[in-house]
């Protein structure tokens, strides 16, 4: 793996996520990233309109997990 300051090494394939990723942009207002799938659990993050996440998996009910500044969290995709 390789982080953005262009340093490499390795890391156990416990901790990767594989498979199909995609990025979306939010589109009207703040987003609020929570830890878990529900408005229920706290807000981690406030993603600013406009900004492009990268979708880590989607859920039957509207929610997907993502990441964003270095955090994973959830957020509702409707």
């Amino acid at each position: 793996v390789s982080n953005g300051a262009g340093a490499k090494g390795w890391v156990s394939d416990n901790y990767v996520v594989t498979g199909f990723m995609r990025t979306v942009a939010t589109r009207s207002g703040n987003l609020n990233m929570r830890a878990g799938r529900g408005t229920g659990y706290g807000i981690l993050k406030s993603i600013p309109k406009g900004t492009v996440i990268t979708v880590l998996k989607t859920y039957s009910n509207g929610w997907a997990k993502v990441i964003y500044d270095y955090a994973v969290g959830y957020v509702l995709l409707t």
